[in-house]
């Protein structure tokens, strides 16, 4: 029986054998087709994968940026809303010469913390903007928010006539610290102008 039907079956493929191998031929391609197939929808998700994770990376990139600069605003912010604010006024100035001189100064606090380590500098200039006066100093007092502290340029062994020259420059630096640690300075620039008297050039609080 059973040599009857592997006769009848051998007999079979030997006379189908080139349909046979012809469909062979076209399920080989066509599993070459579905391989390609296959082989490009992987190819896509892998680039779209590849994408995602680009895209992620940036987005993070993006996050951290944008963290970092608002942890830097919401601390300038504290900073400016937890400072003194020195503000200097010039009360009096005579000058007689290059050896006889005095400038007053006050400094008010307009900051919310006290202000200390306070170092000043004064500078006079003439028209030509030659340094006639370079005086610089501390001052040891603590300046609390609303007080004031007052300081000179004072060069003078006696009383002189005061005559102020035209075009006559004052540059006053005042440096001082919170107790953060952290520096600060205020700048006051003004020019003597005959007949309208200090003219102010400069008033920065930084």
């Amino acid at each position: 029986m059973w040599r009857s039907w592997l006769s009848g079956a051998w007999q079979w493929l030997s006379q189908n054998k080139d349909a046979i191998v012809s469909l062979a031929a076209i399920v080989g391609v066509g599993v070459a087709i579905a391989g390609v197939i296959a082989a490009a929808i992987y190819a896509r998700l892998t680039r779209r994968l590849a994408e995602s994770v680009r895209d992620q990376s940036a987005l993070s990139k993006e996050l951290a940026t944008e963290t970092r600069r608002q942890a830097e605003v919401s601390q300038r912010i504290f900073e400016a809303s937890h400072r003194p604010y020195l503000e200097l006024m010039l009360d009096e100035a005579q000058f007689g010469d290059e050896e006889q001189f005095i400038f007053r100064f006050s400094a008010k606090n307009h900051g919310s913390v006290p202000a200390v380590q306070l170092r000043w500098s004064v500078v006079l200039r003439d028209t030509d903007g030659r340094v006639v006066g370079d005086l610089a100093s501390r001052i040891t007092q603590v300046v609390f928010p609303g007080a004031a502290v007052d300081f000179e340029a004072k060069r003078s062994e006696g009383a002189f006539s005061s005559k102020i020259p035209q075009g006559l420059r004052v540059e006053a630096k005042l440096d001082y610290r919170a107790s953060s640690e952290r520096e600060y300075s205020t700048r006051f620039t003004a020019e003597w102008q005959r007949g309208r008297g200090w003219q102010l050039l400069q008033d920065e609080i930084g």
